[in-house]
């Protein structure tokens, strides 16, 4: 009996200890976060804090830093804030949010803590225009309210053009359309279309058209060739580029619109090279608005349009021509406009420095896979603070082909950095093994394949999760066997495994044991630390009843007792 009461002492002990300690490390992360909004140091009572990788600001602090209204609904505890045109909407514990009319879901929920709202301070800033970038040495983050693009261009504003235009009248903008020759790093050749947005030689196009591009030659309605090229911005992901033609001609340029203004219905012109037939004009109509992003539209798009400018009957420039389904009659796609509008011309690259940019990023270091349940698989791999984000790709058989995990609009689904995974491949059979590569991507460009790493389901959650429960430690006491303890003092103990809806990995134990002459059922949950080396108990019940936390002493008293 001396034996148990000594165990009950170091239960008790190391468990307030925990507590303790995770309280203590969320306030010394806190103190650590500079916040720079345009240089210049942002000052809260209250101090921001890093939680799961996401850093998290009081509400009122980074709204009104900047220049948003914000308003609280307490009934459903809801924040809703508007700048300008735009309106942000989240709920507290909720990691759906609304930019618009348009849901979004985040890293990390917004969370009431001690009176104060705390939001996720990139989603928040981004959602507003803003920059945001990490200083991990110095632990600051800095916000750019005002970075560097084309909406600060005040040239490349959209036409205050109010009247609609004929076809014929439209069709004089072929003037400032480009066609544009790109010779490969690997000696092949291709081309594209492209259209001029400023006299200065300003040029957009679809990033496939330049991509690995040894040189490139673009030329305009007129005999002059430019090879003098400097890339402004690019984004892979979005399949965009912005061009500048280092001349000090004076070029003809298009008028830049609205794509949110865009309707279903709308008649439109297209100008670009298909198959390489310089300046061609076709016509349609706005044929879909629903295609994961794109402008779908009824005039056809072949090879060598890519890069072409879709206009509406004002002869504004609202997309940019993009692909085609081959298959289909008339199955057109273009990149909206606005698009291109927020893309950053602040770090200018020559083709050698994209190129270089685009061969130098590395793989994802130290990629690891291991299973969670019997149907659940997680991937991690090293943190990576210059990283965007990452595509996971997987396949059943290591010499198959790999595919990428995909989002509901059909695209590779995007995966930020976690502690203590990433990534978790979920409703697998059990004792299936799955292989995995890890990209990361960085401004756009993706790196290449990570080693192949693999993993089988487990076959059985009880017995896998018993060994996390053996693996686990309360702090000094590293081997200490909880459940040899606890199988001891109960009848049919039972160990299963669950994830709550914080997404925190919970062992539930149950069991009976004898007390005032009747059996009584136990279940105890207990949270699981992200290491997997301690945890806490988190839910008590007795015969169907809840226990708050500070029963724990009676009852493993009681059972100690007997």
């Amino acid at each position: 009996m001396q034996k148990n009461k000594v165990f009950l002492f170091i239960y008790l002990s190391c468990f307030l200890l925990l507590g303790f300690l995770s309280s203590s490390s969320v306030n010394a992360s806190s103190q650590n976060i500079i916040i720079y909004l345009n240089n210049k140091p942002l000052v809260s009572q209250t101090a921001p804090f890093i939680e799961k990788g996401v850093t998290l600001v009081p509400m009122r602090l980074i709204f009104e830093a900047l220049e948003a209204k914000v308003g609280w609904v307490a009934e459903t505890q809801t924040v809703i804030a508007k700048k300008n045109a735009t309106s942000i909407t989240l709920t507290i514990g909720q990691k759906s949010a609304f930019i618009d009319i348009n849901k979004q879901e985040l890293r990390l929920p917004p969370i009431l803590r001690n009176g104060t709202t705390y939001v996720p301070l990139r989603f928040i800033s981004e959602s507003l225009g803003a920059n945001v970038t990490w200083d991990e040495k110095n632990k600051a983050v800095f916000i750019d309210s005002k970075p560097e693009s084309l909406t600060n261009v005040s040239q490349l504003g959209a036409s205050q053009i109010s009247k609609a235009l004929s076809i014929q009248e439209i069709g004089q903008m072929e003037k400032a359309i480009a066609f544009i020759y790109n010779h490969a790093l690997d000696g092949t050749d291709s081309f594209g279309s492209g259209f001029s947005i400023s006299e200065d030689g300003k040029i957009v196009t679809n990033y496939h058209v330049i991509a690995n591009a040894e040189n490139l030659t673009v030329s305009l309605d007129t005999d002059k060739e430019y090879t003098d090229i400097t890339v402004l911005g690019y984004d892979v992901h979005k399949d965009i580029a912005l061009l500048q033609i280092n001349t000090p001609d004076k070029l003809p340029f298009c008028r830049l619109g609205d794509s949110d203004k865009v309707i279903l219905g709308d008649s439109i012109v297209v100008i670009g090279n298909p198959m390489g037939l310089r300046n061609t004009l076709s016509t349609g109509i706005i044929s879909s608005l629903k295609q994961q992003g794109f402008i779908q539209i009824s005039a056809p798009i072949s090879p060598g349009s890519s890069g072409g400018a879709l206009f509406n009957m004002h002869g504004e420039v609202i997309g940019i021509t993009s692909a085609a389904i081959f298959d289909g009659q008339n199955l057109g796609f273009c990149i909206p406009i606005n698009e291109i509008k927020n893309i950053s011309i602040a770090s200018p690259l020559t083709l050698t420095e994209l190129n270089k940019a685009e061969n130098t990023l590395s793989a994802p270091q130290n990629v690891r896979a291991f299973p969670l349940s019997s149907s659940e698989i997680a991937v991690q791999w090293d943190y990576n603070p210059t990283i965007d984000y990452y595509y996971v790709y997987f396949c059943d058989n290591p010499s198959g082909k790999f595919v990428p995990f995909l989002d509901e609009y059909n695209t590779k689904r995007q995966f930020d950095w976690f502690e203590p995974y990433s990534m978790s491949n979920y409703d697998l059979p059990s004792g299936s093994t799955i292989y995995y590569q890890i990209t990361a991507v960085k401004n756009g460009t993706e790196s290449p394949f990570s080693q192949v790493v693999s993993a089988t389901t487990l076959k059985d959650d009880t017995t896998g999760f018993i060994d996390i429960v053996k693996q686990g430690s309360f702090n000094q006491f590293p081997n200490q066997k909880v459940d040899v303890y606890f199988n001891a003092f109960f009848k049919n103990p039972k160990w299963t495994y669950f994830r709550s809806e914080q997404d925190e990995n919970i062992v539930e134990f149950t069991g009976t044991y004898p007390y005032k002459n009747s059996e009584n059922l136990v279940l105890i949950q207990f949270a699981v630390n992200p290491t997997f080396k301690s945890f806490e108990v988190v839910y008590l019940e007795r015969d169907g009843y809840g226990l708050s936390s500070y029963a724990l002493e009676d009852l493993v008293k009681a059972i100690f007792s007997q």
